[in-house]
C-alpha cells in the first residue's frame, strides 16, 4: 500500500470527506481553506469540522486550524475554484502556517 492509499484509508476511517457541501455547515467561515486542496472535512450527524490532511506531512500545520484561515504558506487551490474571498489567495505566500 503507498502512503496515499493509506491516507486515503484513514481520511476514511475518521469520516473525512472532500464532498464540498459540507462547508455550509461549518459554524464559521473557512477562509482560504474553503478552497484549498488539503482540505478535507470531518462530519458527523450533528459536527463538520475543517481539517488539514497537509498536517499528516507537515507538522507546521495544525490539523483542525481556527478558522478562518485568512494566510497559508501551505495553501493550494483547488483546480475550478474560486478564491473565497478576492485578494486571499496571495496571502499564501507567507504569514501564518495555518491551512
Amino acid at each position: 500500500m503507498t502512503g496515499d492509499e493509506e491516507r486515503k484509508g484513514d481520511a476514511q476511517r475518521r469520516g473525512a470527506t472532500r464532498d464540498r457541501a459540507a462547508l455550509a455547515r461549518l459554524p464559521t467561515e473557512a477562509g482560504l481553506c474553503a478552497t484549498c486542496a488539503h482540505l478535507e472535512l470531518v462530519a458527523s450527524r450533528r459536527s463538520v469540522f475543517a481539517r488539514c490532511a497537509l498536517s499528516d506531512r507537515d507538522p507546521r500545520f495544525p490539523r483542525y486550524p481556527p478558522l478562518p484561515v485568512l494566510r497559508c504558506a501551505g495553501y493550494r487551490r483547488l483546480p475550478g475554484t474560486e478564491s473565497a474571498r478576492p485578494g486571499l489567495e496571495g496571502a499564501g505566500a507567507g504569514g501564518e502556517e495555518k491551512g
